[in-house]
C-alpha cells in the first residue's frame, strides 16, 4: 500500500501523496467514479472472505455469488444499499463464525469504496469501525465515510450519525444505515442527499417535531422527516459539531466532504500512477503535475462541484528533499440550496 494521509511536517517515510484540507484564510485530470459501499454481513457463503458484487450482478447472479436470491429476506440490507449504490464490497462474517469487526476492517481496507456501513449495534464493534474510519482518512489517506446508527461521540466529518429508525417488526434499529450508506456513496460529487426521498422497504418513524429536528441538526445527526406525505432526508450532514480554524462549518456538509474527498482520491491516484517513480522532480515535471491538477479542477468546475476556480492559486514546488514536492491548492465547493429566506411585501 502506498503512503498517504495528512501531514504536519515533511517527514513521511512511505512514498505517496499526503494531503491536508483546511478552511481558507477566513478561518485560518479525470474524476473517479463513485457508488461503492463496504459492509460486513453474515452471508454464510464463505466466512472470512471478501465478495465484490455490482448492482446488476446482485439482481442477475445473487444466488451464485452470494448463495441466496436477491429477493431473500436476508438480502434486505443489500437491497437497501443498491437503491442508490452501484457496487458493494462485502466481508462475509458467516452464519456462526468467529469473525470479528476487526477482521472485517482489516480485510476491507485494501479495497476501494466511498462509504462503509457500520451495520451493527455492538458497542465494541462500532468503536472499532469509528476508529478505523478516522485512521483511514487521517493516517493513510483513504477518503471514505462511515455511516452508523447512534454513534457515540462521533463529532467527525468522516462519520455520518443516523438517528432515525424504523417500525418494522424483527428489523434491527440500525436498519436505515444500509440505505444511507448507499445513498451517500451513490451521490455524485456535485449533488446532495438533502431532501432525498427514502425509497427503501422499511417504514421510517418520523415523529420529531420541528424543535427536535433543529436539535438533531445542531447535534450533527442525520435524520429523516415527513414532507407532504414523503419520507425525506432533512439535511445531508455529518457528525462534525466542534469546529476549528482548520475545519469550520463548511466541513459539516457531506457535499463539501464529497468534493474534497474526490480531490484527495483523484490527485493521489494521478500522482501515484503517473508521477511516482517515473517523472523527474524538475521544473518540467512539476509543471506537468500542475497542469493535471488544474485540468482536474476545471472538470469539477464544469460540473459545478466547485466555483470560481483560480489556477494561479495552485502551486507545485520542490519540497525539503529532492524527491518531494509541495502542492498548495485552493477550491470553493458548491453546495445545493437548502434554505430560502424570503420577504413578501403586501400592499
Amino acid at each position: 500500500m502506498l503512503g498517504g494521509g495528512t501531514f504536519v511536517a515533511q517527514n513521511k517515510i512511505l512514498p505517496g501523496a499526503y494531503i491536508n484540507f483546511v478552511n481558507a484564510s477566513r478561518a485560518t485530470a479525470t474524476l473517479g467514479e463513485r457508488g461503492v459501499v463496504a459492509i460486513a454481513l453474515p452471508l454464510g457463503k464463505a466466512a472470512g472472505t471478501v465478495i465484490e458484487i455490482t448492482a446488476t450482478e446482485f439482481v442477475k447472479d445473487s444466488s451464485t455469488i452470494l448463495g441466496k436470491d436477491y429477493t431473500d429476506a436476508s438480502m434486505i440490507a443489500l437491497r437497501e444499499i443498491f437503491r442508490h449504490a452501484s457496487k458493494c464490497v462485502i466481508y462475509d462474517l458467516g452464519l456462526e463464525s468467529d469473525q470479528t469487526a476487526s477482521d472485517a476492517i482489516a480485510a476491507l481496507e485494501p479495497y476501494d469504496f466511498n462509504a462503509i456501513a457500520i451495520y451493527t449495534s455492538v458497542a465494541e464493534d462500532i468503536a472499532s469501525y469509528v476508529a478505523a474510519v478516522k485512521s483511514w482518512r487521517d493516517d493513510i489517506g483513504k477518503k471514505v465515510v462511515g455511516v452508523g446508527y447512534n454513534l457515540p461521540n462521533a463529532n467527525h466529518e468522516g462519520l455520518i450519525n443516523v438517528v432515525s429508525t424504523i417500525s418494522d417488526d424483527g428489523a434491527p434499529e440500525y436498519a436505515l444505515v444500509a440505505w444511507v450508506a448507499g445513498a451517500e456513496a451513490g451521490c455524485e460529487v456535485n449533488k446532495s442527499v438533502t431532501n432525498e426521498v427514502y425509497d427503501g422497504e422499511y417504514t421510517v418513524i418520523c415523529n420529531h417535531r420541528q424543535t427536535a429536528l433543529e436539535t438533531c441538526l445542531e447535534s450533527g445527526q442525520f435524520v429523516f422527516h415527513l414532507v407532504y406525505g414523503s419520507v425525506r432526508v432533512l439535511e445531508d450532514i455529518n457528525s462534525l459539531v466542534d469546529t476549528t480554524a482548520d475545519k469550520g462549518d463548511d466541513f459539516k456538509s457531506n457535499q463539501t466532504i464529497r468534493v474534497i474527498d474526490q480531490i484527495a482520491n483523484d490527485i493521489a491516484k494521478i500522482f501515484n500512477t503517473k508521477y511516482l517513480g517515473k517523472i523527474p522532480n524538475n521544473e518540467s515535471g512539476r509543471i506537468s503535475l500542475w497542469g493535471d491538477i488544474v485540468s482536474h479542477h476545471r472538470q469539477l468546475e464544469q460540473i459545478e462541484a466547485i466555483a470560481d476556480f483560480d489556477s494561479s492559486l495552485v502551486t507545485v514546488e520542490e519540497g525539503q528533499t529532492k524527491s518531494s514536492i509541495v502542492v498548495n491548492d485552493a477550491v470553493t465547493p458548491v453546495n445545493a440550496m437548502a434554505r430560502v429566506y424570503m420577504t413578501v411585501i403586501v400592499s
